[in-house]
């Protein structure tokens, strides 16, 4: 499966056939995503279980009984330390690597395993993939980011979330 981070329509045929050699498909994709391609050119069909990386913004309320436990961890870190988001830059790229390689540290993977290197990439030139985030700092300290990629008036597929273990 390759996890595109680009606009799939904007590519031509030819671009998308030769990053697909090798795999079996693109995905998982939104409905936008999927509009502009030609079906005489790709085949499209539906993965129920892709569905459970597409969220609508709704879902992430926190609402109900089966969710007190997110939030109390979420009250616990507002009381406890001091929070700051700003928009990803340049400014802030040696400090998301930073959480990168402690990430992988924690996880216990070495450089080159899971998606260091694509979120690498991502980090050193956002632009070229049409992402924007956010780095997060605890108490003055980066801890942990997020880049997206809008794909649609009002939606952004999450590309790239990386958090210090030690923040809990």
């Amino acid at each position: 499966l390759v996890l595109p981070l680009f606009d799939l329509p904007r590519a031509s045929p030819d671009v998308l056939r030769g990053l697909l050699v090798g795999h079996d498909a693109f995905g998982p994709l939104s409905s936008a995503q999927v509009h502009g391609l030609d079906p005489r050119v790709f085949a499209l069909r539906e993965l129920r279980d892709d569905a459970d990386y597409l969220y609508p913004a709704e879902r992430f309320d926190f609402a109900g009984a089966a969710l007190h436990g997110q939030r109390n961890l979420v009250r616990q870190l507002l009381r406890a330390h001091r929070l700051e988001a700003e928009p990803y830059g340049p400014a802030g790229a040696a400090q998301a690597r930073a959480v990168l390689r402690a990430w992988m540290a924690a996880k216990g993977k070495h450089a080159g395993e899971a998606d260091e290197a694509p979120c690498r990439q991502a980090l050193d030139d956002p632009e070229r993939f049409d992402l924007t985030g956010h780095l997060f700092r605890v108490d003055g300290q980066a801890a942990g980011f997020v880049l997206a990629q809008p794909i649609g008036p009002g939606v952004h597929v999450v590309r790239f979330a990386k958090g210090l273990d030690v923040v809990k």
